[in-house]
């Protein structure tokens, strides 16, 4: 018996069925593929001088920032011609401020190292603080804060109202100047103390010449009447508002005669009197 093949009888076998199923998804990927476009050659050209034009852009303006740095680096663009000094001066002179600052004029208006100038003011012994600007076209102003010593600070010191040590020569100390003397960083909370615990002694009219801070943190002052108080430690403000309540009722018309005033007591003080010793008395 004779059976006759047809080639279309493979195309619906199962296997052969699969196989296109799985080649359809390549072929379709590929027709999904985008066709790189081919770049006219004139295009091409364009970029190319577009570059260069941008490269030679850069080039004349790299040039022109030279030349501009080059001419207002120039000391002869633009010289200082003036310094003009501001403060209220009882230690220092405009002069002194000047010639601190002179070393540091170099340069032209605009290339002149103001940072160096203000530090150069400020490394004066009675300068506080010092703020320098320039002022158009050829000048620097410079405004001077001096230093306010409320005190002397140990041996060799003073303490300005903010209880920062400053150390001018021995030879400009003001005269009659109270003496702080406590621990190393104690300058802020002396000044405090001094300022507070003067307002409080104020309705007695007496002023404070000497206050001291120990290490243990016990106070002791000394008055203007030569007074010597001791408030040692803990409450030293209460001490003292206490002290003020009955200082007049205690020592009337004795005050002279008083060399020190203990306050470390609970319910009253204890007075030690001058070139005699008339013991305890409790207000």
């Amino acid at each position: 018996m004779n059976i006759a093949i047809r080639p279309d009888w493979f195309a619906n076998w199962p296997w052969r069925r699969g196989v296109k199923r799985a080649a359809a998804p390549a072929r379709a990927a590929a027709r999904r593929q985008p066709v790189a476009p081919v770049t006219p050659r004139w295009q091409g050209a364009a970029g190319v001088l577009r570059g260069l034009l941008i490269m030679a852009v850069g080039l004349v303006l790299a040039g022109l920032l030279g030349w501009l740095w080059a001419t207002v680096s120039d000391p002869r663009t633009l010289p200082l011609k003036a310094v003009q000094v501001e403060g209220a001066f009882q230690h220092i002179d405009a002069k002194q401020v000047r010639d601190s600052a002179m070393p540091y004029l170099t340069g032209n208006f605009f290339t002149v190292n103001v940072a160096e100038v203000q530090k150069a003011v400020e490394a004066l012994p009675w300068v506080r603080a010092a703020q320098v600007r320039r002022v158009w076209p050829d000048a620097l102003h410079i405004v001077v804060t001096e230093q306010v010593a409320i005190s002397s600070w140990g041996d060799s010191a003073l303490l300005n109202d903010a209880g920062e040590v400053f150390t001018p020569p021995r030879t400009s100390y003001p005269a009659s100047l109270p003496a702080l003397q406590g621990p190393q960083g104690a300058g802020p909370l002396m000044a405090t103390a001094y300022r507070d615990m003067g307002n409080i002694l104020a309705p007695l009219h007496v002023r404070i010449t000497r206050l001291s801070l120990d290490e243990r943190r016990a106070w002791q002052l000394e008055l203007d009447n030569g007074m010597q108080v001791v408030l040692g430690r803990g409450e030293p403000y209460g001490r003292l508002r206490r002290f003020v309540r009955f200082y007049h009722r205690a020592l009337h018309g004795q005050a002279a005669a008083v060399e020190r005033v203990d306050l470390r007591y609970s319910n009253g003080f204890a007075v030690r009197w001058k070139h005699t010793d008339k013991g305890k008395q409790d207000a």
